[in-house]
Formats: structure tokens, sequence, C-alpha cells
């Protein structure tokens, strides 16, 4: 009986032993690993956009596939432009004021990418590179 317990007692120490070596071998391999990316991870692909409010442009760079209200986010804390907007639950954000001028007497904020108004809100409405988001200041329908 005693050498049973002596032949479990022997493989439960090679196990961990094993396990011991396995453990201290991955974490020099970890050490060892560069702390640079290699050169197969690239750095996420950026785009500028020019924005323009009432005549005053603005460029912002974004990652492709942002929509404008977070391009809008990005500018906000980039520079001295500055909105409010509302989220209406299943339409999206509704932008109430930018640079201090709120919609009133019917004239409302409207947005048009390249030239188009956006038939979607600013939360809906995805940019590309190179695309030149405009908002003017008319009157509503």
């Amino acid at each position: 009986m005693n050498k049973k317990y002596i032949l479990y007692a022997l493989t439960i120490a090679a196990l961990a032993g094993g396990l011991l070596l396995f453990a201290a071998r991955s974490a020099e391999r970890i050490e060892r690993s560069p702390t640079q990316p290699s050169a197969t991870t690239s750095a996420p692909v950026v785009h500028t956009v020019a924005f323009s409010v009432e005549g005053v442009r603005y460029e912002v760079a974004v990652a492709p596939k942002t929509s404008v209200l977070a391009a809008m986010r990005t500018l906000a804390s980039t520079t001295p432009f500055t909105f409010s907007s509302h989220d209406f639950p299943g339409l999206g954000a509704f932008v109430e004021d930018m640079n201090g001028k709120k919609n009133a007497d019917g004239f409302y904020w409207i947005l048009y990418v390249n030239n188009a108004q956006s038939p979607k809100g600013t939360s809906q409405t995805f940019i590309s590179p190179g695309d030149t988001v405009e908002w003017r200041y008319e009157k509503g329908y």
C-alpha cells in the first residue's frame, strides 16, 4: 500500500514540476517579446473630413465609418466648435444648437454631406475619406 502512495506522490510531483517548468518558460517568452508592435500590426487608419458651419471651416481626423455625431464630438474636444444635441430613441441625435446658435423660429440646423442634404441624422450618417460635412441654418419643413 505504501508503494501506491509513493507512486502517486512521484506522479503528482512530476506533473507539478512540469507545470512549473512550462510556466517559467512561458513567462520568459513574454518578457523577451518586443514592446513595439509587430510588422503585421497596423495603426488605425485615420482620414480628415472637412466641416463647415456658417462659413467657418474645420477639419477633423476620424477613423473610417465614423458617424457625423462622433466626428462632431471629436471636433468639439479639439477646437472652439460647440454644439448640443438631443437623442431620440429610434431616430438618433438631433442637433439643437451650434456655436451658440439655437434652433428657433422655424429655423433648424440641416446636415449636408458632399453638398447633398442627408436623409439621416447625425448619429446614423457615416462619413468617408474626403467627405465634406456642412451644417446650414435653414427654414424647416
